[in-house]
């Protein structure tokens, strides 16, 4: 082969590889751009995802607080009964107390004449 055609076909050959190389650099400027939208599109959706956990935790915490309040109010509820109920027993065991006292002052024999 003559020195002249190698050097054309080599020329050739380096535009060839030029031409290859700044097409994959085209292709990896776009691949990146793609990789940049992927990723924004990815974190916009995990954005979409904690606001969403987000709320389902606030409705949970303000469902909960409904429950704990609702409960005490019954709690306080039963503890104002139960007072009630003891305060009355103690009466009552008072009464019967006052009751068997005077009973035991009183002579039986005197109440059947």
């Amino acid at each position: 082969m003559p020195e002249g055609e190698q050097s054309r076909k080599s020329s050739k050959q380096l535009l060839a590889l030029e031409k290859d190389i700044e097409h994959l650099k085209y292709l990896l400027e776009d691949q990146k751009n793609d990789q940049t939208k992927i990723n924004d599109d990815i974190m916009e959706a995990v954005k979409v995802v904690h606001r969403r956990f987000d709320s389902h935790l606030d409705t949970e915490v303000d469902f909960q607080e409904n429950v704990r309040v609702r409960i005490s109010k019954e709690q306080q509820s039963v503890n104002k009964r139960v007072t009630q109920l003891e305060q009355w027993k103690w009466i009552i065991f008072g009464g019967l107390i006052v009751v068997g006292a005077l009973l035991g002052k009183v002579p039986f024999t005197d109440m059947f004449k």
